[in-house]
């Protein structure tokens, strides 16, 4: 009897064990299968790589006046963020890397304003007009699709510094893809912000102040 009543004691003890720590392995357990399967952000690497097919040509003869794109400033609150998925209950914010957003809208405007007729130059001193730009908003809202939107504020100016024309430039685009992909991120940041090429150079009072007579059109 006092053997059988040792290991019934016994067989508690480990029970008490086994149930105390259960609540814990379930947790390591979670915690196991989110490390391995949650996704608490998305990193998108700000590239250039449109699918789009760029402007060739100048078909558009804007510029015969040279063009200094300056330094890009961002006027958004959150300035890292460039978008999230909504697919959830619980949002998942995408952020840039390689490149800042500045970065970005800069190198892509001094790459392709020259495709349709713009003479983008290296420095300040070479430029008879400066290029300013503001991005108010870039985001990619992700859900059963990819929805990009870029909206910049534009200035464009002589060397004395006086304002020939100003306004807001748009660009956008959608596509379909596999969930929080980094790459349809950049898909369509690319050709979202190559249609704000297109529409600040059709856009007729840009025209205008890029013509050797120049002449105020705000």
């Amino acid at each position: 009897m006092h053997r059988a009543h040792k290991s019934i004691n016994a067989f508690n003890v480990l029970r008490s064990l086994w149930v105390a720590k259960l609540p814990l392995m379930v947790a390591l357990g979670g915690l196991l299968i989110c490390t391995s399967g949650c996704v608490t952000s998305v990193n998108v690497p700000l590239v250039y790589k449109p699918t789009n097919a760029s402007p060739t040509g100048g078909g558009l003869g804007i510029s015969a006046a040279s063009l200094y794109v300056a330094p890009v400033q961002d006027w958004r609150p959150d300035q890292k963020q460039i978008g999230a998925n909504r697919e959830h209950a619980t949002a998942i914010p995408a952020y840039s890397t390689d490149a800042t957003p500045t970065q970005f809208v800069h190198d892509v405007m001094v790459s392709q304003l020259p495709g349709v007729g713009v003479r983008v130059v290296k420095t300040l001193d070479e430029g008879d007009r400066i290029l300013l730009l503001g991005i108010k908003y870039m985001w990619v809202e992700e859900t059963s699709r990819y929805e990009a939107r870029i909206t910049l504020q534009a200035r464009v100016q002589d060397r004395t510094g006086a304002t020939l024309w100003s306004g807001d430039v748009e660009g956008a685009d959608s596509t379909f893809g596999r969930s929080l992909n980094p790459e349809d991120y950049t898909q369509v940041l690319s050709n979202a912000m190559l249609q704000v090429c297109w529409n600040l150079a059709g856009d007729p009072g840009f025209a205008k102040s890029m013509q050797p007579s120049g002449g105020s059109s705000k």
